[in-house]
């Protein structure tokens, strides 16, 4: 799910947005991650689904890109972002 930026072109998009702000750090962006127990009775689309809703209020306004995991034994989700 991309959140004020297109899926096509997310890096542009972040780096229009860096520097459109004056940023200059040569950081284009951050990685948090949240995950879930392997005990959690979640779906990947449960918990997509609280990711989105977590970024759209942790990261409110900025660029973000959530992407939900099933390759480990947890299901997690990984958020990048312009964040500052």
């Amino acid at each position: 799910t991309f959140l004020n930026c297109s899926a096509n072109r997310t890096a542009y998009d972040f780096e229009m947005m860096r520097r459109a702000h004056g940023q200059d750090k040569g950081v284009i962006a951050h990685h948090y991650y949240q995950s879930f127990s392997p005990d959690d009775p979640i779906t990947p689309e449960m918990a997509h689904k609280i990711g989105v809703e977590f970024a759209s209020k942790a990261f409110a306004g900025y660029q973000v890109v959530v992407t939900t995991h099933t390759d480990r034994n947890h299901i997690h989700n990984h958020f990048f972002t312009a964040f500052d």
